[in-house]
């Protein structure tokens, strides 16, 4: 992918740390490794293609020195990953939004250059990676959002709206999206008094949106997904969860629910037939069938048997009418 962008969110209640190392060890470009919020040991190992800027200790105000981020990325055409932790950090440190977008639109400006970010979501990040989500910065962009698995088992249990497959995904979606755009309430499911407890960091929720662009192509058309987190082993399916697993046993126990329950069990006499009653009864002819010589099959016929009262003969019913 040339010149593309890629947003790893964190959040008060889930750490994207491991997506983050994962999408850092699996490239295969020059990564050009910038480090503001945590010490580079913790994202990253040793590899070839790796070169770590440490600049956690370069606090302004506090230090002299002050990071020239765009010196240290070479020219040229080879292709290269520029990742950054955390723009956040970037941000209290720059101060602006606007410088922060700049700076990184002059980073993109190289040829073969891809930007992995990560940040922590806030009130104050949020502007900002709603500013570098834009189509007029990146044409194409894969945003992953961490959330713990606390939100998706609420609004199962709440709104009676389990994730995909269990429910249509228009009706997942417009249950689950507008709760987590407030990380209050994401934070009061988490850890309010009713809450689901804590997190845990080697089970999680990813929300993924690739927009095109893909490969030097314009398209822009949207894709959004929900996929489990299970270290180490890295994305999986929901279900492969096991803090998920109660959805899809009471999905299991509601089908099988839903079956006809046979109305004779557990009943003190017997109400069923057995085989040579059940052919004894077959044999019985029915009252309303009828009866003699089969009569000559007359599309439409009416067969009528009269009532002892009924008074039918030949004779004309109008013979005593002076006509």
């Amino acid at each position: 992918m040339s010149n593309g962008l890629t947003i790893v969110q964190s959040s008060a209640s889930q750490s994207a740390l491991p997506v983050f190392r994962e999408l850092i060890s699996s490239s295969k470009d020059r990564i050009l490794f910038f480090a503001f919020l945590y010490p580079s040991e913790l994202l990253v190992g040793k590899q070839d293609n790796l070169t770590v800027f440490d600049w956690t200790d370069r606090i302004p105000g506090y230090s002299d020195e002050q990071p020239d981020l765009l010196d240290s990325i070479p020219a040229g055409d080879e292709p290269v990953t520029v990742v950054i932790d955390s723009i956040d950090a970037l941000l209290s440190d720059i101060g602006s939004v606007s410088a922060v977008v700049t700076l990184l639109k002059k980073v993109r400006k190289r040829q073969n250059t891809n930007v992995l970010l990560h940040v922590v979501q806030s009130h104050e990040s949020k502007d900002l990676v709603a500013h570098l989500s834009q189509t007029s910065f990146s044409s194409s962009l894969v945003l992953h959002t961490a959330y713990p698995t606390s939100p998706l088992l609420h609004i199962s249990a709440n709104y009676m709206t389990p994730p995909p497959p269990l429910s249509p995904e228009p009706k997942f979606w417009s249950v689950f999206l507008p709760i987590s755009e407030r990380q209050h309430d994401i934070d009061a499911i988490v850890y309010g008094g009713e809450g689901f407890g804590s997190h845990v960091t080697d089970e999680f929720v990813v929300e993924t949106i690739v927009r095109g662009g893909q490969n030097g192509s314009r398209r822009r058309a949207i894709e959004r997904k929900l996929r489990g987190w299970k270290s180490p082993n890295g994305f999986c399916e929901l279900k492969d969860l096991a803090q998920l697993e109660e959805l899809w046993g009471s999905k299991k126990i509601s089908s099988e629910t839903n079956t006809v329950a046979d109305p004779t069990t557990d009943l003190s006499f017997n109400l069923n037939l057995t085989p040579s009653q059940q052919a004894a009864r077959a044999q019985v002819p029915l009252p309303y069938m009828h009866q003699g010589d089969d009569p000559p099959k007359i599309q439409g016929a009416i067969y009528y048997d009269p009532d002892s009262a009924d008074d039918i003969d030949d004779d004309d019913p109008d013979e005593d009418l002076d006509i």
